[in-house]
């Protein structure tokens, strides 16, 4: 399907897509992206439409940390996925690589990344043959192409899609973010983490995609978010949509494979985020009771969840995730690699698990 086409789609009443971005890894986005499926999957659930389905997609091309994420508890294969549509060429069936049911959801699917090494072990052959690996790639692999496919299927049969794309930016975020019908940028309230998104927005208007921008918000936030809030308006050029604040209990449950409650603080406030985006016929606005104001996020107790007392706690589980997975499990090999002298061939689920977050 042409970029033509889906301009002419976008402009009818079928379903919408968003691409989840951040200036960094590490910002959140997938825990963000897997909450977003699931308030859209609730609220479509009370719709009259009943032909309104959630479909979140794996296009991380670095790590591909939701697709491990899900494979965990809630899908059962996350073998074939968007890599393989890239890698066979815009020729491929879709069909092919069937989408997983997501467990527990009312009609939520979920497409992988896909085969990561295959695309590795490719660039390397390319490399090792001394030919032009841009020309020969490009005959090989065609992510935009597989992105087009994903778009067309799901414009087709009535999903409301949502890509959590890679921290930071590059060829492939950018193809994901060209088909959209919009992005959402996600933050911190840190230094690095603004810079980073600054420079990300910059890359979206060098290419043409600044009026996709719907908004950005600010993740884990343990502090009063007015000066970022007021600062990110101007520089980033879009809506501020709201501030969630560092969670524990519910990053303890994403560390172990469980996505979001909805119910959760940190769902309630990526439910205001969302809604201010797709309205509030879509998703219903959480009750202000569940809503933290500016003013209350510094005044927040150390026995609160969100406080920085969390922060030690969390980076304690995520580095018994790093030493721990090296004993517990085979990992995923992205290696070689070398560890305090030795040669490791694997990083495991508790490195991915650290990456993602």
């Amino acid at each position: 399907m042409s970029s033509e086409t889906l301009d002419k789609r976008r402009n009818t009443n079928l379903p919408k897509s968003l691409a989840i971005v951040s200036g960094k890894g590490g910002s959140g986005k997938t825990m963000l992206a897997a909450s977003f499926m699931k308030l859209l999957d609730t609220s479509f659930e009370f719709r009259d439409d009943t032909s309104y389905r959630v479909l979140l997609v794996d296009a991380d091309t670095g790590t591909g940390g939701l697709s491990y994420y899900m494979g965990l508890k809630h899908v059962k294969n996350i073998t074939n996925g968007v890599y393989d549509l890239a890698i066979e060429g815009k020729d491929s069936d879709y069909f092919d690589f069937p989408l997983q049911n997501i467990k527990n959801t009312n009609s939520a699917f979920f497409l992988p990344i896909g085969n990561i090494k295959k695309l590795n072990k490719q660039k390397k052959r390319i490399s090792s043959v001394g030919i032009n690996s841009k020309q020969e790639l490009e005959l090989t692999y065609d992510f935009d192409g597989a992105i087009e496919k994903v778009m067309e299927f799901a414009y087709d049969e009535g999903f409301f899609t949502v890509f959590d794309c890679r921290g930071g930016i590059d060829t492939e975020s950018l193809s994901v973010c060209s088909k959209v019908d919009g992005i959402i940028l996600v933050a911190e309230a840190d230094t690095t983490s603004f810079q980073a998104s600054q420079l990300l927005v910059d890359t979206l208007e060098d290419n043409g995609l600044s009026h996709k921008l719907l908004g950005f918000l600010v993740n884990k936030v343990i502090e009063d978010p007015s000066v970022i809030a007021r600062n990110g308006t101007s520089v980033f050029r879009s809506q501020y949509l709201y501030s969630i604040p560092f969670d524990l209990e519910t990053t303890k449950e994403f560390l172990i494979g469980n996505i979001p409650s909805i119910k959760s603080a940190f769902s309630m406030h990526a439910r205001k985020c969302l809604s201010k985006v797709l309205g509030d016929h879509i998703i219903p606005e959480p009750p202000s009771s569940r809503i933290i104001s500016h003013e209350q996020f510094s005044t927040l107790q150390t026995s609160n969840p969100f406080s920085r007392s969390g922060i030690i706690i969390i980076v304690g589980l995520m580095l018994y995730a790093f030493l721990f997975g090296f004993i517990l499990t085979d990992g995923l090999i992205v290696g070689p690699f070398s560890l305090f002298g030795v040669k490791i061939r694997e990083i495991d689920f508790g490195i991915v698990l650290v990456a993602i977050l």
